[in-house]
């Protein structure tokens, strides 16, 4: 059952999970508002839903600042393109690369449960099919500017403030469904792939460690 924080709890809460994070306080003091500079390593999974393929993406990384006063992690998330084959049934079809940009600085809002923090991501970002190589082929489907609209996606999450294995600050998940808008020029593979890939219930994993 989740517990009504007091205000001093919050506070202790607040600087027990900002010396989790192994940040430096920036400005004021623990019992006064303050900021933290937050970097950590982010290794990215998504899964399209129409076709149950998996991407996993290089490891990137998220910068951003935790704000005590409102509750907050606003950053930049920079996460490299990652490639998955194209499989029906066990045949081989294609290799797809996309890449996830970020658009605009993203937002965590921070609540507690105890000594967890419970960490609530909002973000916009924009999907780029890089390329469709058929098998065997060195022939790019789709050209260089296939991409979506921007769209929000929202990640959940928490850690322990104590500890530094699994579910703490140092190494922790958070995990989101989101609804893919289609995609535009895309050549003569538009139609193909707007057919195939945009559609609700994709799902997002984000690990991040340091």
């Amino acid at each position: 059952m989740r517990r009504l924080a007091t205000r001093s709890r919050v506070r202790s809460a607040l600087v027990a999970g900002a010396a989790a994070l192994g940040v430096a306080l920036t400005t004021g003091a623990p019992a006064s508002a303050w900021t933290a500079d937050v970097v950590a390593n982010v290794d990215v999974t998504t899964t399209i839903k129409k076709l149950n393929q998996t991407t996993t993406y290089p490891r990137g990384s998220f910068v951003g600042v935790l704000d005590s006063d409102k509750r907050t992690i606003v950053g930049m998330l920079s996460l490299p393109a990652g490639t998955t084959r194209l499989k029906i049934g066990s045949l081989p079809l294609a290799d797809v690369t996309t890449k996830i940009t970020q658009v605009g600085p993203s937002t965590t809002s921070i609540s507690f449960d105890d000594w967890d923090w419970v960490l609530r991501t909002t973000q916009t970002t924009t999907v780029q099919i890089v390329s469709i190589k058929p098998v065997g082929l060195n022939l790019n489907l789709v050209g260089n500017y296939c991409k979506t609209a921007p769209f929000t996606q929202t990640l959940d999450g928490r850690f322990h403030t104590t500890g530094t294995g699994p579910g703490t600050s140092y190494d922790y998940w958070m995990t989101g469904t989101y609804t893919l808008p289609r995609f535009a020029n895309c050549g003569l593979a538009t139609p193909i792939i707007n057919l195939a890939i945009p559609g609700a219930g994709n799902t997002v994993k984000a690990h991040f460690t340091r």
